[in-house]
């Protein structure tokens, strides 16, 4: 293997409801039934086959999520009694991933300190040149904005590739529920950030470089193709 490839890094945020089993579904892809979406979206064939021992996944907690949904025997915080399924740690063992997984516990305040005590705990854990998939999911209150802040921020000053920004929508009205990606936002985010630079400074190097991935990539799709003048 090449030890000078990008890690690839998983990031989820685990929630404190009492999650009923579905079926998840992206692209091809079909999940088991699973109560969580962290389960479905590891077992995605295209990425699972792709990991390796090098690469990571943070699940990033409240210490009532932790209790809730993260333990073996997860316990109901409004009644305090035993759940009726795993949590999500042992789900997760009996994947046999190949790459570790690490709860990181954050805070469950929503004052200012709490928000830039979450940013620095997820932005730690990612290392220069890290190729990140996140799951929002069960992000809650501020979190999925302080997701793309910070990932645009882990761009900027660790080098950082965000693949994939997914949401398992298990309130669709529909018996096998959708992943959906998201990237078209950090795609967005890409163009303003380049758009703001020409505006400014008159710097067109990052259009440019946007246009011809975006030209690259209706190249490669099948059945496309340009005129050349």
């Amino acid at each position: 293997m090449d030890s000078n490839r990008s890690r690839k890094v998983f990031i989820s945020i685990l929630g404190t409801g009492n999650y009923k089993p579905c079926i998840y579904r992206q692209g091809d892809f079909t999940s088991t039934e699973t109560r969580f979406i962290q389960e479905a979206t590891l077992d995605f064939p295209r990425k699972h086959s792709e990991w390796s021992a090098t690469d990571a996944a943070y699940i990033f907690l409240t210490p009532t999520a932790r209790s809730a949904n993260w333990q073996a025997v997860p316990i109901d915080s409004r009644t305090d009694s035993p759940k009726d399924y795993a949590g999500l740690e042992p789900t997760l063992s009996q994947m046999g991933l190949p790459f570790p997984v690490e709860p990181v516990e954050i805070s469950e305040e929503g004052d200012e300190e709490a928000i830039w005590s979450v940013f620095r705990s997820i932005y730690d854990q990612i290392r220069e040149g890290d190729r990140l998939y996140i799951d929002i999911t069960h992000s809650f209150r501020y979190l999925p904005m302080l997701l793309l802040v910070l990932t645009n921020y882990a761009k900027e000053l660790k080098g950082a590739e965000v693949v994939s920004i997914t949401y398992g929508n298990w309130e669709a009205k529909t018996e096998i529920k959708p992943i959906v990606d998201l990237g078209a936002l950090i795609e967005l985010q890409d163009w303003t950030v380049a758009a703001g630079e020409f505006l400014r400074n008159g710097r067109a190097s990052g259009l440019a470089d946007l246009t011809s991935k975006r030209v690259s990539s209706i190249q490669n799709e099948p059945g496309l193709s340009l005129i050349h003048i």
